[in-house]
């Protein structure tokens, strides 16, 4: 279980627009089968990007053990996918994924993937829904 908040820190909304800051609440499960893991997440949140309502959002996906290390990420390397469907009050529900890979080091993991939807430009003000590359850097805390 988590709670995400989403903060667009270089937005520039004009006054009176709809933010685009939100919360989301998460509630997840995994399962590793040894060559493979599963996981699932059901998420919430009360007043989704540009307030469009409530959003509920389901998704699956999976990860592969590809090398038990990989430069000097002592981790090893991972590849994995995950897809889902949103469901907004107001708007256009759509399908979302991702692909990518994921290498560690001690505590700490860099991600890289491709990030994307099928919502066409005319479905999305500014290109907000053209596909990407997401690359993030997180770290376990001891506790």
């Amino acid at each position: 279980v988590k709670a995400v908040y989403y903060w667009y820190a270089d937005a520039d909304i004009p006054s009176g627009d709809p933010e685009y800051d939100y919360w989301e609440f998460i509630a997840g499960v995994s399962h590793d089968f040894g060559s493979f893991s599963a996981t699932g997440e059901l998420a919430y949140s009360p007043d989704f990007f540009e307030e469009t309502g409530d959003a509920w959002a389901l998704t699956g996906g999976a990860a592969v053990p590809v090398m038990d290390s990989f430069l000097f990420f002592t981790g090893g390397l991972e590849a994995s996918a995950h897809v889902g469907h949103q469901w907004l009050d107001e708007g256009t529900d759509y399908l979302y994924y991702d692909f990518g890979a994921s290498a560690s080091w001690e505590s700490i993991t860099v991600d890289l993937r491709w990030v994307d939807t099928d919502l066409d430009s005319g479905e999305c003000p500014d290109e907000l829904c053209e596909g990407g590359v997401v690359l993030s850097v997180s770290a376990d805390l001891p506790g």
